[in-house]
């Protein structure tokens, strides 16, 4: 059974073991955590590296899930989406002027939400990027913000850029095997779950974050 898994705080309870249980073995780009876990090379990571360009953003990387929830899972659902929104809103306006000034956010495919246009209405059409392409965004970008603990925070990571884990703790289950990773990542003030302190770290950090 094939999964596109790279998160970092799901492992097998993204569908509660549903799909370890109905398959031989379950290939995953993450570390194994399960008996049928299998983790091959992840190719589509092979030489990721996006191309130099104009890099002055502090880009965020927005979320967004269906509107109608079909199924239950170790993550947000539905309304919770908002929860995601309002957060990464909240860092915004935390934010010193000149980073605000370069802030600039990629939002998730609609998803019945429309958090584009919600985004557009809250902090300007001019603060959100046209063209979607996530190596394009990395190739503007001088600091990502990730807003949610999936494949998007590894390649984030993976291209060398300053990466910040932006995202509400409670709305998705952590397991186990991955506290040490999430503790680590926290002490080193690359995760957050608030918009307050993950706002004013990157203040702190903006005009020395590549050295």
């Amino acid at each position: 059974f094939p999964s596109h898994d790279s998160s970092l705080t799901q492992g097998s309870m993204f569908a509660f073991d549903f799909e370890e249980n109905i398959s031989d073995n379950f290939i995953t780009w993450s570390q194994p955590c399960h008996s049928k876990h299998v983790r091959p090379s992840p190719t589509k990571l092979i030489g990721f590296r996006p191309k130099k360009s104009n890099k002055k953003y502090c880009s965020l990387i927005g979320c967004e899930w269906p509107r109608y929830a079909f199924r239950i899972q170790a993550s947000p659902i539905s309304g919770q989406t908002l929860r995601h929104y309002m957060q990464a809103i909240k860092f915004y306006y935390f934010l010193k002027p000149e980073i605000k000034e370069n802030f600039r956010v990629k939002p998730y495919e609609n998803q019945g939400w429309n958090l584009r246009q919600r985004f557009i209405d809250n902090i300007g059409i001019n603060k959100v990027y046209e063209k979607q392409c996530f190596n394009h965004v990395l190739s503007k970008s001088l600091v990502v913000v990730v807003t949610y603990p999936e494949t998007a925070f590894a390649e984030s990571m993976l291209s060398g850029l300053p990466t910040i884990l932006l995202y509400p703790c409670n709305l998705w289950e952590l397991h186990p095997f991955m506290q040490p990773l999430l503790t680590t990542l926290k002490k080193s003030k690359i995760a957050f779950h608030n918009s307050k302190a993950a706002a004013f770290h990157l203040n702190s950090i903006w005009n020395n974050c590549l050295s």
